[in-house]
């Protein structure tokens, strides 16, 4: 599977809760964010850890939460 539709697909499989924690650790929340439906703010989220470079953190961060994750298998290069 691309490395990327695993990263959207295993974020997705967590709940909703955990989903905001990546958001916050990673530090991607903007002030705008609130009063949008989920959909489009994860779709924000997603575009700018990648211009900012950070979807190795997102993977790390998502593979950390999942009992069968593997965030040392970085495929994003910031391993």
């Amino acid at each position: 599977m691309d490395p990327g539709r695993r990263l959207v697909y295993r974020f997705f499989s967590l709940p909703h809760q955990q989903r905001l924690a990546v958001i916050d650790a990673l530090g991607l929340a903007e002030p705008d964010d609130g009063g949008i439906s989920d959909a489009e703010r994860f779709r924000r989220f997603f575009r700018r850890a990648r211009e900012g470079n950070l979807l190795a953190g997102v993977w790390r961060e998502v593979e950390s939460l999942h009992p069968d994750g593997d965030a040392a298998a970085d495929p994003f290069g910031a391993g």
